[in-house]
């Protein structure tokens, strides 16, 4: 029969990590060993371990140094004696039939991964606001909640080690890459309860894991690295190629409307890979140079309306003169993103219009949009670090 061996990665417990144990300890199908990876500072951890080792076997590993949550959970599979790897966090409650649904799904479907299946949790009125500008009411797969056959895991080659977030989603997607059989259950059978208590809180998560995000994507592919450097280098050459050249008209190397030329092209290579990955291969995949490519498309959208009147229609009488029209795009803008993250976004979560209406919406169009804002910037600087960052670990 397979064992099963639990491993929390765990740095602050709070108040959650009891409530994990507990959710452990009624399974009906009892774990062999559960394994607290501990990288805190505090002894709360070792209260828990001695308040509840008479129901789990918990063995309890102490990290001296600064780690983060992949390495954490590559210590507890090196650490485990099971036959399969179940992975949980410590502010993810599972219900008491998570592991043997799970278990029996892994051995009559001939399975290599059952990954887990979470809904999050909201008390306060701004973890509900929260809730609805990003999760929903749906489940989403997930890494906690995981269970694994460990020999599998080994093979994977286990979580990156040194970035904060985006480990778990990168992860995932490998072992689908790998080709090994998965699926999640049929219904969440976990619950995140820790959401955040402010709007600022949400806001710092998604800019650091946005800025860690754009790192794991420059890692899990070097080539899609290159790519970005030489995009990022064509969008700073190629607009000025004309100025950069000497005898300028003159030079046999000047390009008319270089600048229009390139932006068509940026907007038809994005449009090439949407449609391909939509309608020829039927997915959708995030890379750090197709972000890069949205990102420069938007960048170049926003200057050509920006100049729009100045360059297109010199005169005010010209017939594609537009008054206002940089107040009219921003607006636009603003509109089009309030409606989709205030009302799309959370219909589509299966948040009732009770909730939305008639004026709710509005304040999470405003935060979901405030969420996006702020993974901009962290995404672009992870993007621009990812280079150097890379160098340097290989140097």
């Amino acid at each position: 029969m397979d064992t099963i061996s639990i491993i929390i990665p765990v740095l602050d417990p709070g108040d959650t990590l009891a409530k994990v144990l507990d959710s452990l300890t009624i399974q009906t199908k009892l774990p062999d060993e559960v394994i607290l990876v501990d990288v805190g500072k505090g002894r709360k951890v070792e209260s828990l371990v001695k308040l509840y080792s008479e129901v789990l076997n918990i063995v309890h590993k102490k990290v001296d140094k600064p780690s983060y949550p992949g390495r954490n959970r590559n210590i507890g599979a090196s650490l485990a004696k099971g036959t399969v790897l179940a992975f949980i966090d410590s502010k993810t409650v599972a219900d008491k039939e998570w592991l043997q649904e799970s278990l029996k799904k892994l051995s009559s479907n001939s399975y290599s991964v059952i990954f887990g299946f979470t809904k999050y949790e909201a008390f306060s009125r701004v973890q509900k606001i929260i809730r609805a500008a990003s999760f929903g009411l749906l489940g989403h797969e997930t890494t906690p909640g995981t269970i694994i056959i460990k020999e599998d895991f080994i093979n994977s080659g286990g979580f990156i080690e040194d970035v904060r977030a985006g480990e778990d989603e990168e992860w995932q997607q490998r072992i689908k890459d790998l080709g090994y059989k998965n699926t999640k259950l049929g219904k969440p059978y976990l619950t995140y309860i820790d959401l955040p208590k402010s709007i600022t809180e949400m806001q710092y998560k998604h800019f650091i894991y946005s800025l860690h995000g754009a790192r794991v994507n420059a890692r899990k592919n070097v080539k899609d690295l290159y790519l970005t450097l030489v995009l990022f280098l064509s969008a700073l050459i190629v607009p000025r190629w004309n100025f950069l050249i000497t005898g300028w008209d003159q030079n046999p190397l000047f390009i008319p409307n270089i600048t229009k030329i390139y932006m068509m092209s940026l907007i038809l290579l994005l449009l090439v890979y949407l449609i391909m990955q939509k309608v020829l291969l039927k997915k959708s995949s995030e890379t750090l140079f197709t972000n890069s490519l949205k990102l420069l498309v938007f960048i170049f959208i926003c200057l050509a309306i920006f100049n729009w009147n100045a360059v297109i229609a010199v005169f005010e009488d010209a017939m594609l003169y537009i008054p206002h029209i940089t107040k009219i795009y921003l607006v636009s803008i603003f509109v089009a993103s309030l409606f989709y993250r205030g009302l799309y976004i959370p219909f589509k979560g299966k948040i009732g219009k009770d909730y939305l209406f008639p004026f709710r919406w509005i304040y999470i169009g405003l935060v979901g949009l405030s969420f996006d804002i702020i993974k901009a910037p962290g995404y672009l600087l992870g993007a621009l670090l990812a280079p150097f960052l890379f160098l340097r670990k290989n140097k």
